[in-house]
């Protein structure tokens, strides 16, 4: 029912006169990686590589301008409809994948690398967790049949509930690990307690961080590397670390890039209204959020707000997202709940 009522607003002009109300905001457009396994896994998380490819092409035709992230705040007098690409993490998909479809299409992009997993060449386990647990077959599985981790009882796979319920309790398990090697050990001991085949995933990359050639390269071939923290955290037992890891994050790719490290993502949206002046104190000058909405320039650069794009978004919503629809909707839904 929406998805026919946006190709009907979009045949009415709707979609041009959204556009026009809004040609002064910029779309700062969020992506994540691409999905490499079988079958999909994900929306915002991971994309089909087709899909994203689809999405660049529509850019490129498009009559929004893609304009590098430094253009939101060094000044630039910007033309109407800008957008900004971003993509968070930095997974090795994005490098076999998302680098070639932006190069085809010629369009810039921002990518904000977590490098702890990058300099370590290994997977990131806590995501993959979350995969082994979706994948595992529907039944019943027993903490007994995994010893040696503190699990108790057992987990009832046929609902989402059960997934849930199993996925906390792994989580609990992993918060205790001192090493990432822990947790590595971990992931595989799961995989085979919930019968799925680990090793596709090892050696197809699916977890894995672009290494440091690879962030070297994008960095090379004219892409924007910034920050999203050395572990993607910005707590450590319990306290802020916002500081360090940026301090550490910014150590490992400054060896790796030309251009100055001075723009952050928050991981995973993780915001409190201190970390603006923690990060100015660490020399950073934007920092965007997960936040939905256009950004209005001239405005709060530590708390730039995104367009999220998904696998199953489709083209006539993202194409709406885009005019600036979905901003001028949430406007009138604001003011609607001031006035009631």
């Amino acid at each position: 029912m929406k998805v026919r009522l946006l190709y009907l607003l979009r045949a009415l002009g709707v979609f041009q006169l959204a556009r026009y109300l809004t040609r002064h905001k910029v779309r700062v457009l969020a992506y994540h990686g691409i999905w490499l396994g079988s079958g999909h896994f994900g929306n915002y998380l991971y994309m089909s590589a087709e899909t994203f490819a689809s999405r660049m092409r529509l850019l490129q035709r498009s009559p929004y301008r893609a304009l590098p992230l430094s253009a939101l705040v060094d000044g630039t007098e910007l033309p109407d409809s800008s957008l900004v690409i971003t993509i968070d993490d930095g997974w090795y998909g994005t490098y076999k994948h998302m680098l070639p479809a932006l190069e085809a299409a010629g369009l810039p992009a921002t990518i904000y690398v977590t490098s702890y997993y990058s300099d370590a060449r290994r997977p990131v386990y806590e995501v993959m967790l979350r995969y082994l647990v979706t994948k595992a077959e529907p039944g019943t599985y027993r903490a007994s049949d995994l010893p040696g981790y503190g699990l108790d009882g057992q987990w009832n796979l046929t609902a989402d509930t059960g997934r849930d319920a199993l996925l906390a309790q792994l989580q609990k398990v992993c918060d205790t690990f001192e090493q990432d090697e822990d947790g590595q050990r971990f992931s595989r001991a799961v995989a085979g307690w919930l019968g799925v085949d680990y090793e596709p995933l090892i050696h197809d990359r699916v977890f894995d961080i672009m290494n440091r050639d690879e962030v070297a390269d994008m960095a090379a071939r004219g892409f924007d590397i910034q920050l999203h923290t050395h572990r993607h955290r910005v707590k450590a037992d319990g306290q802020y670390c916002v500081a360090d890891e940026v301090r550490d994050n910014r150590a490992s790719l400054e060896a790796l890039v030309d251009q100055p490290l001075v723009h952050f993502c928050y991981p995973s949206g993780e915001f409190d209204p201190h970390m603006p002046a923690v990060l100015q104190d660490t020399g950073v000058v934007s920092a965007t959020t997960t936040r939905q909405g256009l950004f209005q320039p001239g405005t709060d650069a530590f708390t730039i707000p995104r367009l999220f794009d998904g696998e199953a978004v489709t083209e006539i919503e993202f194409e709406a997202e885009l005019a600036g629809l979905g901003e001028l909707v949430r406007a009138a839904r604001s003011r609607f709940r001031r006035s009631a």
